[in-house]
């Protein structure tokens, strides 16, 4: 490239930094201030924008992210939490249920998705649940709060051919214990978890897939398409 067009892509990065950096700025006044307007405008400048999936890459994640720092050093309250989740839940939702039903395809992953008790990662569920379907895989979404024993039921009537689901410290199990358990309930089935707290993923069953940020989630997304394009 030209010196020119190398200043030219720095000083653009250098602005959707700024820009982005503001954004996380007013998203989290917003968050602090119980101001939905704030919010909603925002995220509803963003996305006639960029689109959803940008706004999710590059505000909702990063604030995610910003939001769990907030909540462990004690910055903000359970209030706090459940307003601008409930308001990140409805924009998700509205973008699931705009796409259209997926057919069943060979090529594509049929996904239950669940949380197990004790868990309080619905937003993330919600992304990973709205990525699958943006891609015409059909989904099966249970929600939190569900018993492993459970999924029985909806792993005959659904068929799945892939579960995933999120895991982390805060559960009655050790993530280690309890995805080997999933594991060996359900062999025939690729699992997949969402976890920072499985160190040695060696000892899990040779069913089971993790990854730790949602930047290795969209790797995975992206790999599922190139493999169908291939």
């Amino acid at each position: 490239m030209t010196k020119g067009k190398i200043e030219e892509m720095v000083n653009s990065i250098s602005q959707d930094s700024e820009e982005n950096t503001n954004h996380l700025q007013t998203m989290t006044m917003a968050m602090i201030e119980l101001n939905e307007e704030k919010f909603e405008h925002l995220i509803t400048h963003s996305i006639e924008k960029d689109g959803f999936e940008k706004t999710v890459i590059e505000l909702l994640v990063p604030f995610l992210e910003k939001l769990s720092l907030l909540w462990l050093t004690g910055s903000i309250s359970p209030v706090h939490e459940h307003f601008i989740n409930n308001l990140i839940r409805q924009k998700i939702a509205a973008q699931i249920n705009a796409l259209p039903f997926a057919e069943a395809r060979d090529d594509k992953p049929r996904v239950l998705l669940f949380e197990p008790i004790g868990e309080d990662q619905e937003v993330l569920l919600s992304l990973i649940n709205y990525f699958f379907r943006s891609r015409g895989c059909q989904t099966l979404y249970l929600g939190n709060n569900i018993d492993i024993n459970d999924l029985e039921v909806a792993t005959q009537l659904f068929s799945p051919n892939c579960i995933l689901t999120t895991i982390s410290d805060n559960n009655k199990k050790s993530p280690t214990d309890f995805l080997t358990e999933l594991g060996e309930l359900h062999p025939n089935l690729q699992v997949i978890a969402s976890t920072q707290s499985v160190a040695q993923k060696m000892l899990l069953p040779e069913n089971i897939a993790t990854f730790e940020d949602f930047n290795e989630f969209l790797e995975f997304i992206d790999e599922l398409e190139n493999s169908e394009q291939a």
